[in-house]
């Protein structure tokens, strides 16, 4: 496979609505998912819809080595990833002093070491052919803190500062380096990470992620580093300037309270 885009957790959500969207415009797509049966799907309906190749990889990336596994399948089969798009995330709704030490440490695993792996192994051969495009996403929850969702938050915030990093130290090299930075997106994510209990989504409408892929697709294209779709997660984004840190706790904290029943 030539002309490959690599997306993790492209097998639903925001995830596949960005898989979809390189191969919209030509890109073969190698799916990483640890769900067989929507890999497979996945991978039914993007053959079908665009004539592409593609493929899926099923591997839970919440293991500790997940990343060499992947980059191993890529060399075992001559798979040349010429996009990376880090996707797959996780999260769970909560005081962190009632979580658990095995879901904190797999958001951690997940968002944070995976990721850096993989961005570490295809950076690396990116440099080499002097070309390629990486996607991180991220979210507006990199800009603040998260009460409830204090892990995730965190994640997010590592995210976006590594991504604006890496873009830096890699400008004129001919690979393009972006943070996807979405509001709430109309995911099953939203439930899956008890957001849905927050009154985060009676603030912020969540946003479509087939639309919001194409816009982040674009920007990644043309060479846009922290991507923030639509004006009013720009805004919100931007506020965060004008307050201080202990104004924007106690609003986020508001903000990420649960719904009341």
């Amino acid at each position: 496979m030539n002309h490959v885009a690599l997306v993790t957790g492209g097998s639903s959500g925001l995830g596949y609505c960005l898989a979809r969207e390189f191969a919209k415009h030509g890109f073969n797509i190698l799916i990483i998912s640890h769900n067989p049966t929507a890999n497979d799907d996945a991978v039914g309906h993007i053959k079908n819809d665009f004539h592409v190749e593609a493929t899926s990889l099923t591997i839970d990336l919440r293991e500790d080595i997940s990343a060499e596994a992947v980059y191993g399948f890529c060399r075992e089969n001559s798979i040349q990833v010429d996009a990376l798009v880090n996707n797959a995330s996780s999260g769970t709704y909560g005081p962190f002093a009632e979580s658990f030490v095995d879901d904190n440490e797999a958001i951690v695993q997940l968002d944070v070491v995976t990721l850096l792996d993989l961005n570490y192994l295809f950076l690396h051969d990116m440099k080499e052919r002097g070309k390629g495009y990486i996607m991180n996403v991220a979210s507006t929850a990199a800009f603040q803190p998260g009460p409830n969702l204090s892990v995730y938050y965190a994640s997010k915030a590592f995210v976006e500062s590594f991504t604006e990093g890496i873009a830096e130290e890699n400008r004129g090299s001919g690979i393009l380096i972006s943070v996807f930075c979405p509001g709430p997106v109309d995911t099953p994510f939203l439930k899956k990470a008890g957001m849905d209990r927050s009154k985060v989504i009676e603030k912020f409408k969540p946003e479509n992620p087939e639309k919001i892929a194409a816009y982040a697709y674009r920007k990644l294209m043309h060479g846009r580093v922290v991507i923030i779709p639509g004006g009013k997660n720009k805004r919100r984004v931007f506020a965060t300037r004008l307050f201080s840190r202990k104004a924007i706790r106690r609003m986020m904290v508001k903000i990420l309270a649960p719904k009341k029943n």
